[in-house]
């Protein structure tokens, strides 16, 4: 499910075969055309089927993810949250094409050569902060 990215195991070791995107928001998108990188930093409530033993507890878990080699990257996005509907990834010669759908009709393309999970931080709601922060702090 997750081929795209070349360390896509990751994902799969915590969540199984769960679609961690569909219901996800994006949190943030940074594109860097000089570098040919796009990152992102996705918000999934899936369940984690297996923690790591450093996890205690956690609200959501945070994707942080980084797309290379952009070709071409085109984002159409609304206020307020995307909360992804549709995530299409097909592959053409040795291009991938990303295509996410939001619930509000916002929408990313991106045609990039590969992609890699950065990390996953299970985050928990503060009270005396009044936000979310890492549980692992």
């Amino acid at each position: 499910m997750y081929e795209w990215f070349d360390n896509g195991f990751v994902i799969n070791n915590i969540f199984e075969n769960q679609n961690i995107f569909i219901g996800s928001e994006v949190d943030n998108i940074n594109y860097r055309p000089l570098s040919g990188i796009v990152t992102m930093e996705i918000l999934t409530k899936c369940d984690v089927i297996n923690p790591p033993k450093k996890w205690e507890k956690w609200d959501f878990v945070t994707v942080n993810i980084e797309l290379a080699g952009i070709e071409e990257f085109n984002a159409k996005t609304n206020s307020g949250k995307m909360v992804l509907n549709e995530i299409v990834i097909s592959k053409e010669d040795e291009q991938y094409i990303l295509e996410i759908t939001g619930k509000d009709k916002s929408n990313i393309i991106c045609k990039f050569v590969i992609g890699r999970v950065h990390n996953l931080i299970p985050m928990v709601y503060k009270p005396e902060w009044e936000r979310y922060e890492s549980s692992l702090i």
